[in-house]
């Protein structure tokens, strides 16, 4: 019925008041379709709703009453549950009341966000839902979506040198999420350690990330990407530690995977190798999904500050140790801006800090609301521009996705408003009738499920790469006092100067490396950071040959901002651990270290 009056309209051009009728027509052909098809998708909904709250009660029940007793059974060495001690480190200082406190208080919020993603799933999963919040979206903007979160992966890719990692120490290596099932492969422990290997495997990626970007062959070419993807950056990150940039494009590509995001601007769609849609809501629902995951990735970073640093985490105070801490970071990126601050009175940084969580916990706003859309990504993208200038810390990959999928939609639709309005009217008449029944109700359930997922889990702060609860900055420091690292090379005329470890091996740039630093103060482990040291000397060493690097030295420092001036390198120094570079260790990687020397 509604596609024999699509195509009275396109034969018979309408008036104005033709048109408005013949809308209010389709519309409730629309509305009438979506209630018919809600009652077949209702009796899985309720399925759904009520296995849910079952788990709910049981959860509460198990977390409020089995707990705290396994916990307490578990608290002294060979008694109780070996896993749970596993999580009860520092139990000479702490008690086993502490860690039932701190199971009462993650069960609480647990449970709040439990209830919260029900609820949410309840309402998303109603016709009314898709008609008022995510109904609109075409293949367009889905394949927008896939260009952009492929070429910054793309580009990553290319910015990256995974095959550097086969010079660093295997203990460096920790387990990595997911990453850590694939050495049980054949062939995959050789894989990680072999640097010829590495390098085509880091080709593979590139070409297949470019082919999802263009839309070539993309229903094999995307999910392959995501997969190559999310194994090269566990390669990455098993070296240093579960850090978060690029981490949500990698997890949108994952989503794109099951997705018909090449139907437009593509080289499939170009060639007519995709099938024509009967309907818009299954862009539409993906497209919402994608927005999902980039809206609790924010808000889950919010409330981790909140839930880990208490209601006060925004106070002066925190933020203000966070930002000369950073400041003092070896880091890729140096402004010295940050350093600049220690003499402002830490009061002027509570807005700052404030505005920080609201933007984050707020960031779901974004899903329902026209104005949030239009304010938050903006506020977003001006916090990632100071976090950048103070505390040189760069998230490329959040800036161009708020930019390209927030900002300037924004601003075109604010300039633009009444033509977007008048080809709104025209793409009601002209698209696809929805189909609620066939595809919307189903998929609604599973982009509702997919959601409610990541609800929990931020809730939950579990991190399991590449699923995170994107705990940063999560701690509330009350004290002015700042330990930071430095780490020297020693030349042989005993030139000392900041070492840039990073042009030793390019996979642990952007301050990667810093997180091995414990193992150089450690007289346990200090042979495996020595051995780092002897892989990534020569390199080092390349741009002085006359005067090659002999040594390094790595010291630990304090600094109270409080009362002690600031300074290029303030504070006093704690402790200083020297090691010499082995000549024949330097001169047997040298063959090895000739190869991408990163500037």
């Amino acid at each position: 019925m509604l596609r024999r009056q699509f195509a009275q309209l396109d034969a018979n051009p309408p008036c104005p008041a033709r048109v408005a009728f013949a809308t209010c027509r389709i519309r409730d052909g629309v509305r009438q379709t979506m209630t018919l098809a809600s009652d077949a998708v209702e009796p899985a909904r309720r399925r759904v709703l009520v296995a849910g709250c079952a788990l709910l009660a049981l959860f509460i029940v198990v977390g409020a009453f089995a707990m705290p007793a396994l916990i307490r059974g578990s608290y002294h060495d060979g008694q109780g549950v070996s896993v749970l001690r596993a999580h009860m480190p520092g139990r000479d200082a702490l008690s086993a009341d502490h860690y039932v406190d701190a199971w009462l208080t993650r069960l609480l919020s647990s449970t709040l966000g439990f209830g919260l993603a029900l609820t949410a799933f309840a309402a998303v999963t109603t016709p009314w839902f898709y008609q008022r919040f995510v109904r609109g979206p075409g293949p367009r903007e889905l394949a927008t979506v896939r260009i952009v979160v492929a070429s910054i992966l793309l580009v990553n890719t290319l910015w990256e040198d995974l095959a550097s990692t086969s010079l660093l120490p295997r203990g460096f290596i920790h387990p990595m999420g997911v990453v850590g099932f694939l050495y049980h492969l054949p062939g995959f422990g050789w894989l990680a350690g072999n640097g010829p290997a590495l390098r085509v495997f880091q080709l593979v990626v590139t070409l297949l990330l470019a082919m999802a970007a263009l839309g070539y062959r993309a229903r094999l070419s995307v999910p392959l990407a995501a997969i190559t993807a999310v194994v090269m950056g566990g390669l990455l990150r098993q070296y240093c530690h579960f850090f978060h940039a690029m981490l949500v494009p990698l997890l949108l590509l994952c989503v794109l995977s099951f997705s018909p995001c090449a139907d437009a601007l593509s080289w499939d769609a170009h060639v007519g190798r995709t099938r024509s849609a009967d309907s818009y809501a299954p862009y539409a629902w993906f497209r919402f999904a994608a927005f999902a995951l980039i809206a609790l990735s924010y808000s889950a970073a919010g409330t981790s500050k909140l839930q880990n640093g208490g209601l006060m985490w925004w106070s002066g105070n925190n933020l203000k140790s966070y930002v000369l801490a950073d400041a003092l970071a070896n880091r890729h990126f140096q402004s010295g801006l940050g350093l600049k601050l220690a003499n402002v009175p830490a009061v002027y940084f509570a807005p700052l800090g404030l505005l920080s969580v609201l933007g984050e916990t707020s960031f779901v706003a974004v899903l329902v609301s026209t104005w949030a859309r239009r304010v938050i990504p903006a506020v977003m993208l001006g916090m990632h521009v100071g976090i950048f200038l103070l505390q040189n810390i760069l998230f490329p990959d959040m800036m161009v996705i708020l930019v390209a999928l927030f900002v300037v939609p924004s601003v075109l639709e604010a300039l633009h408003a009444r033509r977007l309005r008048t080809q709104s009217e025209e793409e009601t008449l002209q698209s696809p009738a929805e189909n609620w029944a066939g595809q919307s109700g189903w998929l609604a359930c599973g982009i509702a499920l997919f959601v409610a997922f990541l609800f929990c889990w931020g809730m939950l702060r579990f991190e399991y790469y590449p699923l995170s609860a994107f705990q940063m900055y999560a701690g509330h420091k009350t004290s002015s006092i700042i330990l930071y690292d430095r780490v020297l090379a020693i030349h042989r005329s005993g030139r000392e100067h900041r070492a840039r470890m990073e042009r030793g091996a390019w996979a642990l740039a952007d301050g990667r490396w810093r997180d091995n630093l414990g193992l150089a103060f450690n007289p346990a482990t200090r042979s495996v950071f020595q051995e780092y040291l002897d892989a990534i000397a020569p390199m080092l060493s390349a741009d002085t040959p006359a005067d090659p690097i002999v040594g390094f030295a790595v010291e630990h420092w304090e600094w109270d901002y409080d009362r002690q001036p600031a300074s290029a390198h303030p504070g006093r120094r704690l402790e200083r651990v020297e090691f010499r570079v082995s000549s024949r260790s330097a001169g047997s990687q040298s063959s090895v270290l000739e190869g991408r020397r990163p500037t």
